[in-house]
């Protein structure tokens, strides 16, 4: 969003993972030209996920109430913003590879209701992966002031065969495959939608370590429901709050990545945490 209408404090660039397999980690990476910004220290963008960089937190949040501040990685930096006439914008990698460069205009062929008009621009199929430096790959958003945090995704009429197949051999049932967004014909051996670890948390205003859990849950599959459970022997499971409660849900677009952790944290109980995620049909 350049030239926004009303002045130039509600100006933002939004940063989506067009992955849908993959998370991808965004600390160390920065823009260099056009606007400078460096994103924070363990920042992770989920597959379909996305953030925005701000001129102003204050005037987004203003601007679009209906919109989490979770969302606003952070402020422009260095008293920079986005040029009205078109400029070019880098982002780069954490060891200084180009990651994507554009050249934004604001004279045809771009498009030219986003200069002072009140709209963004916003590439038409942003999942498809099109190069940002052809004007015919943007458009004008339909959303006045822009949808910040929205993007294109494809509907899914629904789970069909059998929910307990393992076609690729990689140890994912179909279904758990499906309500995290892969495909059963894939393997995912080495990529697993979910990881383990042992984290420094802060809960209730006390910080300690817990037992984490964080899987990729594909938001689009609105058929099936999730659970995760924890054991202390793999033998006896319960998903109850007193074992493992949500920590934290980053919504995406089309991929949600959720934390769980131990009720408990590790100084506060004894022994190993093992985790499984389980997937079931919602009934009709």
């Amino acid at each position: 969003m350049y030239n926004p209408a009303g002045g130039d404090d509600t100006e933002f660039v939004e940063v989506a993972n067009i992955s849908s397999t993959e998370m991808v980690h965004l600390t160390g990476v920065r823009f260099s030209r056009g606007i400078q910004f460096t994103f924070p220290e363990g920042l992770w963008l989920a597959p379909g996920q996305s953030v925005v960089v701000v001129k102003s937190r204050a005037a987004f949040v203003a601007a679009y109430p209906g919109v989490l501040e979770t969302l606003i990685a952070g402020e422009f930096e260095r008293g920079t913003s986005l040029a009205n006439g078109g400029e070019a914008l880098v982002l780069l990698a954490a060891d200084g590879s180009t990651l994507r460069e554009v050249t934004y205009d604001d004279a045809a062929p771009w498009p030219t209701g986003a200069d002072g008009d009140g709209a963004s621009i916003e590439l038409k199929t942003p999942l498809e992966n099109p190069d940002p430096n052809l004007a015919g790959s943007w458009q004008i958003d339909k959303t006045p002031g822009g949808s910040p945090g929205i993007l294109e995704r494809t509907p899914v009429d629904g789970f069909t065969g059998n929910p307990h197949a393992d076609l690729d051999g990689d140890g994912l049932q179909a279904l758990l495959e499906y309500a995290t967004g892969r495909s059963d014909d894939s393997s995912d051996i080495g990529s697993m939608p979910f990881e383990t670890a042992i984290q420094s948390l802060e809960v209730n205003g006390e910080t300690a370590q817990y037992f984490t859990y964080t899987f990729v849950r594909n938001n689009t599959r609105q058929d099936v429901t999730m659970r995760v459970e924890m054991s202390r022997d793999l033998a006896v499971w319960s998903s109850s709050s007193e074992e493992v409660v949500l920590h934290t849900e980053n919504i995406g677009n089309v991929h949600d990545q959720v934390v769980y952790r131990s009720s408990k944290s590790i100084s506060d109980a004894s022994g190993a945490a093992y985790f499984r995620l389980a997937a079931e049909l919602k009934l009709p």
